[in-house]
């Protein structure tokens, strides 16, 4: 788990273009899905902090969230790929 320190940093950079910033978001969930280890080097990395701020960042399309869907339907049944 000695990488999550670069992953997070990169979330963290000004600079970063919105696909690095996907790809970091990417690596740190998937570090963080399923192994006790890699969720609590995650955390202990403060990635938590640069993942909730994605929402607001300046170039929106940098991360796709689904939207609820008030009729109950997932997120395939609206032709979305996720």
């Amino acid at each position: 788990m000695g990488v999550v320190p670069a992953v997070v940093a990169a979330l963290a950079e000004p600079g970063a273009s919105p696909a690095a910033l996907v790809h970091a978001a990417a690596a740190a969930m998937s570090f963080a899905c399923g192994v006790d280890d890699g969720a609590w080097a995650v955390l202990a990395a403060g990635a938590m902090g640069h993942l909730t701020r994605l929402p607001a960042h300046p170039h929106n399309k940098s991360v796709h969230w689904p939207q609820p869907d008030p009729q109950g339907r997932g997120a395939r049944d609206r032709g979305h790929p996720d």
